[in-house]
């Protein structure tokens, strides 16, 4: 049990120092950001939105 206890005691040290949001809205806050960020890599890449010609698509499952 102290193994469990010692791993447990340090993988929380590492969780607040590398400073995790403490709430859902920072946290989207933080992926909102990251999305704008990304946004021109996914208007210029026609790589990384070649699956999106599918979404019109229907999909059922035959069987």
């Amino acid at each position: 049990m102290t193994i469990i206890e010692s791993v447990l005691q340090r993988v929380r040290r590492e969780l607040q120092q590398m400073g995790l949001p403490e709430g859902l809205d920072e946290r989207r806050r933080q992926l909102a950001k990251a999305a704008e960020a990304l946004l021109p890599d996914y208007m210029e890449d026609t790589e990384l939105t070649a699956f999106t010609a599918l979404d019109g698509e229907d999909f059922y499952a035959e069987g």
